[in-house]
């Protein structure tokens, strides 16, 4: 579900979206319903959370989340930069998308990027309920234990997850 390009051929004489253009706003798999019914003509029910790429709505901010307890990841992404969670141990990982597109660079601890990681923590920390709450105290991440895993697939993975 990640870096799977959509691809949208206009009906002739639809003018909405121009031929061989390309779009690199952050999107993910449930902006394509709000997309084909705007496409369509029809209205997006009002409980549907993603947004239709054919308007001009963008997001600032994309938050993405996998597993629970010992496996748990959790992601916040901006148009420039990735922060990958994981809980169990307090791990960041940092990644400049526009710079390193395949994320072979952890930033985290660089302290040039500091005030980017500090600003997106505290968004991710704006998505978290329910367990995820025990992770922070006064608005900071501090995690659980590390120990380990039982292996599950792709759990853990690190690295190209989350677009």
């Amino acid at each position: 579900s990640a870096k799977i390009p959509l691809i949208i051929v206009p009906a002739v004489g639809d003018n909405r979206l121009e031929a061989n253009t390309r779009d690199d706003r952050l999107a993910e798999l449930r902006d394509i319903m709000p997309t084909l019914l705007d496409y369509c003509g029809d209205d997006c029910p009002d409980t549907v959370e993603g947004l239709s790429l054919l308007s001009d709505q963008r997001r600032e901010y994309l938050h993405g989340e996998m597993e629970q307890d010992i496996r748990s990841t959790r992601m916040m992404r901006d148009q420039r930069f990735k922060l990958i969670y994981f809980p169990a141990g307090n791990h960041v990982q940092l990644f400049d998308i526009a710079a390193d597109p395949r994320e072979l660079h952890d930033l985290a601890a660089d302290p040039r990027f500091a005030a980017d990681r500090a600003r997106l923590e505290r968004k991710l920390v704006e998505h978290f309920y329910g367990k995820d709450l025990d992770w922070v105290t006064d608005g900071r991440l501090v995690g659980e234990p590390d120990r380990p895993a039982r292996a599950s697939l792709l759990a853990h993975q690190r690295g190209l997850r989350f677009i």
